[in-house]
């Protein structure tokens, strides 16, 4: 079956989440396809599994229904025409990562040129004085009744199309409190989005993900209105995993190198959209120093480093991933083994594990930054997280640990592509680290095999890629302009 009931949690694939996209974008809510903004809070809830799905949060769904049925969700009233001819980035939450990705694009435009959509009001303090800062919460007022009458008008064929979808895979006819309560959410933040749009007029929205709940709203508003689309790829891409990227909403996409552009052409991107730019966010140099690192957090200087980087899957499955990777490093007490939590991941949800594997350092994510815990390790091991990616970018030997039911994606293209080592259980993963660290040509062979994906995955880095980048920006603002001039003359002939 494509859902499962895991301790009142559900699961379903890619394919079943691309159906219900699909059932949600008929009919289109004031002319788009309103079902593309709800990938954050499906993949979340159902690609992931996170949602306990327990009678308290089912009813919690109903009474979020009703309440913003007739709540006027906490936009202000406020103009933004002076806002006109600037480019719009968007920053779509307060994590060095993603600042990476806009700052170096807000600097090239200038201040005076600029305006960052945010998710707080707070993230402008770390931003350059002067930036012009607008939180999503900022966006107009919608029109309550307006919003209303269009919203009943689509939901009964919603709810129709999305019951057969649930039916034909089995899953609990409930979820369509929860599926109808995040419409409520998408479809008012479009009308915001697009009042927002025609009030400030931007030349150009740049965005880290279009298909973010946020950024979907604010692109398909753009799309309608006529305002061009440019969006960069902010992490790892799954092969083989359309769900959360097709169909691209941006009327660019900003590849790192020719393996992203293939991977969005396989998922069935128009070729037409895709540029490959680099990533300016990331470098093959790393920034920090291994002596200084291991001194910060109190490594011994003389032992090697085995460090696990974590992904914000299933809790269930991180911690048994988790666990055969302390189970292999406390065998090798000539090493240190460290796990390094993903950014939304709480160390408490580990308790038992610290406890049963005191020789294993458990460091939740703002303990180093990213080139610190890098810098530290000599090998990391991964499951499906970005983190193993940029190890290998920056001359880390990586292993695959792939010890789930769960097929790897990202993990088998860093083995069959990348040349990591991959491994089913502890005995292997001891066996691969020992061999590692012992054989200086097998180090040798990985880093070549390591070096020809790299040179696939990202084309330019740093200040090269921010101009590539933005040659794609103004390419998109001077054919808005170009065809606005055609559409005058034909009016004019």
């Amino acid at each position: 079956m494509s859902a499962m009931d895991n301790s009142k949690r559900i699961a379903l694939s890619s394919d079943v989440l691309l159906e219900i996209e699909d059932a949600l974008n008929d009919p289109q809510f004031l002319g788009v396809p309103i079902g593309l903004t709800l990938s954050d809070s499906m993949a979340v809830a159902f690609y992931n599994a996170k949602r306990v799905w327990n009678w308290r949060v089912r009813l919690t769904d109903q009474l979020r229904y009703y309440y913003r049925r007739f709540h006027q969700p906490s936009f202000s009233a406020s103009g933004y025409g002076h806002y006109e001819g600037q480019v719009v980035f968007t920053w779509l939450f307060d994590r060095a990562d993603l600042k990476a990705f806009i700052l170096p694009l807000v600097n090239n435009y200038g201040n005076d040129d600029s305006v960052v959509v945010g998710s707080l009001a707070s993230m402008q303090a770390t931003l350059p004085n002067q930036t012009t800062f607008v939180s999503w919460a900022d966006f107009p007022k919608v029109d309550m009744k307006m919003w209303r009458g269009e919203f009943d008008r689509c939901e009964p064929t919603w709810r129709h199309r999305l019951s057969k979808v649930l039916e034909r895979h089995t899953v609990p006819q409930y979820v369509t409190m929860f599926i109808m309560q995040n419409l409520q959410i998408e479809t008012q933040r479009f009308m915001a989005a697009q009042l927002f749009l025609l009030s400030a007029k931007p030349r150009v929205i740049v965005t880290e993900y279009d298909r973010n709940s946020y950024a979907s709203c604010l692109a398909l508003a753009a799309n309608q209105i006529g305002i061009p689309v440019v969006s960069m790829i902010h992490g790892v891409y799954e092969p083989n995993q359309p769900f959360g990227c097709i169909p691209i909403l941006s009327d660019y996409v900003c590849c790192w190198g020719e393996r992203h552009k293939d991977i969005l052409i396989e998922m069935g991107a128009n070729q037409e959209h895709l540029v490959v730019t680099g990533c300016q966010a990331i470098s093959r140099t790393l920034e920090a120093n291994q002596d200084m690192t291991r001194l910060k957090i109190g490594l011994p200087m003389d032992r090697p480093v085995v460090l696990l980087a974590t992904s914000p899957i299933k809790l269930e499955d991180r911690k048994h991933y988790t666990r055969v990777f302390c189970n292999a490093t406390s065998r090798m007490p000539e090493m240190t083994a460290i796990v390094r939590l993903h950014p939304a991941e709480n160390i408490g949800e580990y308790q038992e594990l610290v406890e049963e594997f005191p020789r294993v350092a458990f460091l939740p994510n703002d303990v180093m930054s990213r080139d610190e815990s890098l810098a530290a390790a000599d090998i990391v091991v991964n499951h499906e997280s970005s983190f193993g990616t940029d190890a290998l970018l920056k001359g880390k030997l990586v292993v695959i640990l792939d010890v789930l039911s769960t097929p790897l994606k990202a993990g088998k293209e860093l083995s069959e592509m990348a040349g990591c080592p991959s491994v089913q259980n502890a005995d292997e993963l001891e066996s691969v680290i020992r061999k590692i660290f012992a054989d200086e040509c097998l180090r040798n062979e990985l880093h070549a095999k390591a070096e020809q994906y790299a040179l696939q995955y990202c084309d330019s880095y740093g200040q090269d890629a921010v101009n590539n980048v933005c040659r794609v920006i103004d390419h998109a603002i001077e054919n808005r302009e170009n065809e606005d001039r055609i559409g005058i003359d034909n009016a004019g002939d």
